[in-house]
């Protein structure tokens, strides 16, 4: 993806209210005729001549991509590429589209670059991986988990090669400074040798996108984990805060505005597979527990959510932390449940978009659902069980705090 920076910049949510404010198929539209292709829009590549329409958008997240040329980005890269504007002035241009009032603009910190850097490279290196000979596995683990190959590369999964070194050579081959790659987790110093390592090795790589929509970590699949963990996630680093950011967002975020609510699932790929059905106003924490600062953000964009977490123990545990935070921050609450035996995954890809969609809008609300949850756990012939139910409920109720109350 071509590189959205230049040399001077702007309050991070001033860059993410533009891109927000701007319509990203009114942009792209003034240069070639686009017309809808299911739910993305198709055109003639306006950056090489063509007779058959490769040139696709995506209207949700508002970036482009050619299969004919091979270029893509968003709203920004795609005026610095088309008009030849440096990042400021493709940002000072939408802001006066959208009549936004243009901030003083600030030096971006050499250091986030550098980082910034770092990621695109490693991205772009995963992502060739995985179209090549050695990143098979990854499609055709990605093709069992219900994920196309178009899809594979709109979102631009990765593959990360089973060896030790492949990023670090990668690197070191293109007389790049390793520190970066070290500072947001990509590489791993060994302390007793003072060499260093891959952290991602043999799996399918996820990208975790900020709001913005600049990649700021990653998650990995391990296919043959061992005893090792399934999934791995990049560290917090200057540019990534897994409390604080939410998986999807950048792509959900219209959809959850058009649709009036956000659905909030556990895993990355339970995001992905209800992408894939149609769903796409949903979001996921990364790789860590559903937190304040996750519910602070969603509360940006909606006040209306539906928990759809696994429909076991550890998932009804989950549901309630999250409903807590949720709580918390004055958001409209709904449980949603998979039918015993499923997951949220496998509802993605058994179901339809229509059954999914009504499976959400019926969900019960917080509070009937947690008291159907303790019902279904009492004893209804023993006048202690009914007394725990009482209790249980008021109990419940009153660790949620005085935001339920008014």
């Amino acid at each position: 993806m071509t590189k959205t920076r230049g040399k001077g910049g702007f309050p991070p949510e001033f860059v993410e209210r533009v891109i927000e404010s701007v319509d990203p198929i009114q942009i792209y539209g003034r240069y070639t005729n686009l017309k809808r292709s299911g739910k993305n829009f198709r055109g003639l590549c306006p950056f090489h001549r063509e007779k058959t329409p490769s040139f696709y958008v995506d209207p949700d997240r508002g970036l482009f991509y050619c299969f004919g040329c091979g270029k893509g980005g968003n709203v920004i890269t795609f005026l610095m590429e088309k008009e030849g504007l440096s990042f400021p002035e493709a940002i000072e241009f939408l802001a006066r589209e959208a009549g936004i009032p243009i901030p003083e603009r600030r030096t971006f910190s050499p250091k986030t670059q550098n980082l910034h850097e770092a990621l695109e490279t490693a991205h772009n290196f995963f992502y060739e991986n995985l179209f090549s000979p050695e990143g098979r596995r990854g499609l055709d683990y990605l093709a069992e988990r219900g994920i196309s190959v178009g899809f594979a590369r709109q979102f631009r999964f990765g593959w990360a090669p089973d060896s030790w070194d492949s990023l670090k050579k990668f690197v070191e081959r293109r007389g790049l400074p390793i520190k970066p790659f070290v500072d947001v987790g990509l590489l791993i110093e060994n302390p007793e040798t003072k060499s260093y390592y891959d952290r991602f090795r043999g799996g399918v790589i996820i990208p975790i996108y900020g709001t913005s929509g600049r990649v700021v970590g990653f998650g990995m699949r391990a296919l043959d984990p061992g005893d090792g963990p399934k999934y791995i996630n990049s560290p917090d680093s200057p540019v990534f805060h897994k409390s604080e950011i939410l998986f999807g967002l950048d792509r959900a975020r219209r959809a959850i505005r058009k649709q009036g609510y956000a659905a909030l699932v556990e895993g990355y790929f339970d995001v992905l597979s209800l992408w894939q059905a149609g769903i796409e106003n949903v979001v996921a924490s990364c790789g860590t527990a559903f937190t304040a600062q996750h519910a602070h953000l969603l509360a940006r964009f909606t006040k209306k959510v539906v928990v759809f977490y696994d429909g076991d123990s550890a998932g009804l545990k989950a549901t309630y932390r999250a409903l807590k935070m949720l709580l918390a921050h004055e958001l409209v609450v709904k449980i949603a449940r998979p039918p015993k035996g499923m997951d949220p995954d496998d509802v993605a890809r058994q179901w339809s978009r229509t059954k999914i969609e009504r499976l959400f809008q019926s969900a019960p609300d917080w509070f009937d659902f947690s008291v159907e949850i303790a019902r279904t756990q009492t004893d209804w012939s023993q006048i202690e069980s009914k007394l725990h139910f009482a209790d249980r409920i008021g109990q419940y109720i009153y660790s949620l705090g005085d935001s339920l109350l008014g």
